[in-house]
């Protein structure tokens, strides 16, 4: 047609065509939406027309990358919270406490020094050993610890002596010790004389006609509602012996002098034969 001009893509063509002419690149504009343009390169309209599916002529609003951009918002910081400091227990709290936590014994002292209270009060401080040597018919004090406070309104404890191979209530060889506000004569019994956290002090008293023998102990406590008692069994032993000096007792001496030598000393004179001929000598009495 008229007025058109042929163009030559090949450069080497040029010359063989009446009119050719050697190409010229042509540099497209493409109008957005705003008015502004875009220029877009050979190379993507080359590639446009090889590959049409892939580079798709799109608006100027899907060029536009912070329309696709989604924002996150970051997670909330935890809330760390500080625990309130424990409120104080109401009086009762300690009550309460103390019923939950089963009452036992840790621990038993009989006071069995040779220099102590017992030994002393007893005379039997010049008998050889540390075992507990008391004399029936008198008190004498021993010292518990428990596992925590012993409560009077809710727990309960008795003592047991045991002596010999088979030992028997009735016989005396089986005693149980009650728990008492005051003691009276004549009778096995312990009452609290001091009392201090987990320990206790009590004092004993015995008959004037206990059983002579070694004696074991045990200690049996029981909590509130427990029907199970919590048994302890002591590591030592009393030994009991017979009383000069009390009134009650069947060997009761009203001389002094006589308990010193009939009970006390160690050595001394006895004397043997007949009426018409009589004799002395030295005797080991081993008291």
């Amino acid at each position: 047609m008229p007025g058109e001009r042929l163009t030559i893509r090949n450069p080497s063509e040029v010359g063989r065509f009446p009119g050719a002419a050697a190409p010229t690149r042509v540099e497209l504009t493409i109008q957005s939406e705003g008015g502004k343009k875009q220029e877009e390169g050979t190379c993507r309209r080359w590639f446009r027309k090889i590959c049409p599916c892939c580079c798709k002529r799109q608006n100027s609003a899907s060029h536009d990358v912070t329309d696709k951009v989604e924002f996150t918002k970051p997670p909330a910081p935890a809330v760390v919270t500080t625990p309130e400091p424990d409120k104080p227990k109401p009086e009762n709290g300690e009550m309460k406490e103390t019923e939950e936590v089963k009452l036992s014994v840790c621990m038993v002292d009989l006071l069995s020094s040779k220099t102590g209270q017992n030994r002393v009060e007893h005379h039997t401080d010049l008998y050889h050993g540390d075992e507990l040597i008391i004399r029936r018919g008198q008190t004498f004090q021993m010292e518990i610890e428990f596992n925590r406070p012993f409560s009077a309104d809710m727990d309960k404890m008795h003592l047991e002596l045991k002596t010999g191979s088979l030992p028997i209530v009735s016989k005396g060889t089986h005693v149980i010790i009650p728990l008492v506000d005051s003691l009276e004569d004549e009778r096995w019994e312990a009452k609290i004389t001091e009392q201090t956290c987990n320990k206790m002090r009590l004092s004993v008293n015995s008959p004037a006609d206990a059983v002579i023998g070694l004696y074991g102990l045990t200690v049996t406590t029981r909590s509130g509602k427990d029907e199970e008692p919590t048994v302890y069994n002591s590591s030592e032993n009393i030994i009991m012996l017979y009383n000069p000096w009390c009134e009650e007792d069947n060997v009761f001496l009203d001389d002094e002098e006589q308990r010193k030598e009939y009970v006390l000393n160690d050595t001394g004179r006895i004397y043997y034969g007949t009426e018409k001929q009589i004799g002395a000598r030295t005797w080991n009495f081993g008291q």
